[in-house]
């Protein structure tokens, strides 16, 4: 087999599926889109005065400071080490020692409007102009060789300091009343269908 350019994606065909029984009728055509979990009774409006919102990433992030801005007590369930989802942070000697870390998820972010000025202060540019490449690569695993070298544009890229995790946390502060639970045994038990309330569960206080 000669060599190819690696370009990084993939597609899957799916096979048609068989149906074992010919006479069967079709199903009728849906008119609106599936939804999962199915919707359970939907409170009043008003009704609802806290919140539990799981993850704490960029979105669930986002979801409690809406709702804190609401007036409504919310608490934040992260099933993990700390905030900010994908942009976590690896401390090599522990979080009192920053100076050795690895940024594990995101690299950097282009943010703008609201967002880019909420971010003032835990975010710097980077990478500088010249050190962020796209690298063209053609041969296989036994023999490759770097076909072309290209600057990217580095304009509006920032990275969070002194590290990414300081982004999720600095998220969270600006959440009036915003209750924090960070628990690895945190889990979703399920909707209660007849309330449409969701149970969550946790171990530890």
């Amino acid at each position: 087999e000669g060599p190819r350019e690696d370009v990084g994606v993939a597609a899957v065909q799916q096979e048609p599926m068989e149906v074992e029984d010919d006479d069967a009728e079709p199903p009728p055509p849906r008119t609106k889109p599936r939804q999962f979990p199915r919707p359970g009774k939907r409170p009043a409006p008003g009704a609802i005065s806290s919140v539990c919102v799981v993850g704490g990433g960029p979105a669930g992030l986002g979801c409690c400071r809406r709702l804190t801005d609401a007036g409504l007590q919310v608490t934040l369930v992260q099933e993990s080490r700390g905030l900010g989802g994908k942009m976590c942070t690896k401390f090599v000697n522990g979080p009192d020692d920053p100076s050795l870390h690895f940024d594990m998820g995101v690299q950097f972010l282009r943010p703008s409007g609201p967002i880019a000025e909420l971010l003032e202060g835990v975010v710097k540019p980077w990478p500088a102009a010249g050190r962020y490449k796209l690298i063209r690569c053609s041969g296989d695993w036994s023999a490759w060789s770097i076909r072309g070298v290209t600057d990217l544009p580095t304009d509006g890229l920032v990275v969070g300091v002194p590290s990414m995790s300081k982004i999720g946390r600095h998220l969270a502060a600006q959440c009036e009343g915003l209750k924090v639970v960070i628990d690895r045994t945190a889990a979703v038990r399920g909707q209660d269908l007849a309330t449409g309330r969701w149970e969550v569960e946790w171990k530890r206080e």
